[in-house]
């Protein structure tokens, strides 16, 4: 027996309510969400947040659980891992350590250190970071430590994206390649207040490895990092090897010291198709390297200024050394430098358009065997309002030796004044230098 045509009309009818009430209370929870903003998720290694929710044990929980915009808040303690990272992220997100359960409002990591530890396991890295297509990922206030990658990146490897990485110590990581505290291949990186200590790479960028990338660098202090090949502290190349400028690197009030590469830069390395770069208010400290102790500056245009290269030592050009195009020193410091050839300054311009400008520096008390201040290989140099005192060369050139290129000097070379040192004359010329 069917039932009447009224009831069946009753029942889709109420079933049409059920349904319509339901996808109302979705919608509504989907917009309560949306209005709540970005969440706050809190991670404790012990598992106790101190009453405050959503909690977590590991951080990766609770950066697998994130959405874009959130904030994970990780306290004190000791992180790690039995993956091939201790951390991976691939969304928009802020980790920020430094907390304990009873104070989340305040972030001390000196004083609450929240490590990140890969355990010098072969082939775990500490931090993972894939910024393909996201927004600003942030990561502050954390100790990574002791990652070892079997290629690049033993600290933080991080791929393309906008990744800020500040108030934090990246120590004690090793890669096998490139980067042994940082590395970034392509993309965005900002690197503020942090300590970069203690890393090492078989290949380049003991500290940090820079590639096709647009970088800067704040405050930061880079100490006894060592690159098997170039730049102990810092490495930085641009990504076309067609000869096509690409990339740009500003490095400001940063501190590089004791930090070592066998081959180019101690300090830093800042070559190879940087579209630009930008050096200021830097201090460069006993860093060392077969050329550019300090610094060894090659590829687009490049302003160096107010900064101090201080006993750095290297074959050439124990605080810079110039193999670049169009560059601009000038307001810096040279002192107590070593080298066989330039003391505290090489130049050797590989482009013929490219003009060094030299001016209003201080360049006093650095040794080499040629050219105890400033050794000239080949290049165009302006020359102008320089202080050059006080230097010595075992050989010749105590104050400056030019191998050859042309010098234009708006200062008078020869003023015993401004040349004073021991060798056989304050400059000295070779037969292809001109003036």
């Amino acid at each position: 027996m069917r039932p009447p045509l009224n009831q069946v009309r009753i029942c889709v009818l109420a079933l049409s309510l059920v349904f319509a009430l339901i996808a109302f209370l979705f919608l509504l929870g989907s917009y309560t969400a949306q209005a709540q903003g970005p969440t706050t998720r809190y991670v404790a290694s012990g598992g106790d947040c101190g009453g405050v929710i959503p909690c977590y044990v590991t951080i990766q929980t609770a950066i697998d659980t994130a959405v874009t915009g959130d904030t994970i808040k990780v306290a004190q303690g000791v992180y790690t891992s039995t993956a091939f990272q201790v951390i991976y992220i691939s969304k928009a997100i802020t980790v920020t350590g430094g907390y304990v359960p009873t104070d989340w409002a305040n972030s001390y990591p000196v004083t609450r250190p929240t490590v990140i530890d890969a355990e010098n396991v072969t082939r775990r890295r500490a931090v993972h970071v894939d910024g393909t297509n996201v927004a600003i990922i942030t990561l502050t206030g954390l100790t990574i430590q002791r990652g070892w990658a079997q290629a690049d990146g033993g600290g933080v490897y991080i791929v393309t994206g906008t990744v800020v990485l500040e108030d934090s110590r990246v120590i004690s990581n090793t890669a096998s390649g490139r980067g042994g505290g940082v590395y970034v291949g392509g993309g965005t990186l900002f690197l503020r207040r942090s300590i970069i200590q203690s890393n090492s790479a078989a290949g380049s960028g003991g500290g940090v490895y820079l590639s096709n990338s647009l970088a800067t660098l704040t405050g930061n202090t880079i100490l006894s990092n060592t690159a098997s090949y170039e730049g102990g502290g810092l490495y930085a190349e641009g990504g076309n090897w067609l000869g096509v400028l690409d990339g740009s690197v500003t490095v400001s009030d940063n501190t590089f010291e004791g930090n070592s590469a066998s081959v180019n830069g101690g300090g830093a390395y800042i070559g190879r198709y940087v579209g630009a770069s930008v050096l200021s208010l830097n201090s460069f400290l006993t860093n060392t390297a077969q050329y550019g102790g300090g610094v060894y500056l090659s590829g687009g245009p490049a302003i160096v200024s107010g900064t101090s290269f201080q006993s750095n030592t290297a074959f050439r050009g124990g605080g810079l050394y110039m193999w670049a195009s169009t560059t601009t020193l000038s307001d810096c410091e040279f002192s107590d430098n070593q080298a066989s050839e330039g003391g505290a300054v090489y130049v050797d311009v590989w482009t013929g358009d490219a003009i060094i400008t030299i001016s209003d520096n201080l360049l006093h008390r650095n040794w080499s065997n040629y050219g105890g201040a400033l050794y000239i290989a080949s290049g165009r140099l302006t020359l102008s309002a320089n202080t050059i005192l006080s230097n010595t060369a075992a050989s010749s050139g105590a104050g400056i030796e030019i191998n050859s290129g042309i010098v234009s000097a708006t200062q008078k070379l020869k003023r015993v004044e401004l040349m004073v040192g021991r060798a056989s004359g304050r400059v000295w010329r070779h037969a292809s230098a001109n003036e």
